[in-house]
């Protein structure tokens, strides 16, 4: 930052703001974006589809279905077959 005569900070030129902010969005990922949803960015009152991000017109389809996906996979079990045998008994 450059200082005037008196000391005090003078206003960048407007391509030092665009470099400034371009370079800051390029450094935010898509795991960024998700950690930040899933952590409590959004109320806990509310669902997702509640909030004005699910709402918006072009992104709110967007990131359902990339919910959505993360959590299909995330419940699905490939490692046990569909054939199995195997009985399960519970105690009561």
């Amino acid at each position: 930052m450059v200082r005037n005569h008196r000391g005090n900070f003078v206003k960048p030129g407007l391509q030092e703001v665009v470099n400034c902010v371009k370079n800051s969005w390029d450094k935010i990922t898509d795991s960024d974006v998700s950690n930040a949803l899933q952590t409590g960015y959004l109320d806990k009152k509310y669902s997702f589809n509640d909030s004005y991000i699910a709402r918006h017109e072009r992104f709110g389809p967007m990131i359902q279905q990339e919910t959505d996906q993360e959590e299909n996979q995330n419940f699905t079990c490939d490692d046990v077959p569909e054939d199995d045998d195997m009985t399960v008994i519970e105690y009561i």
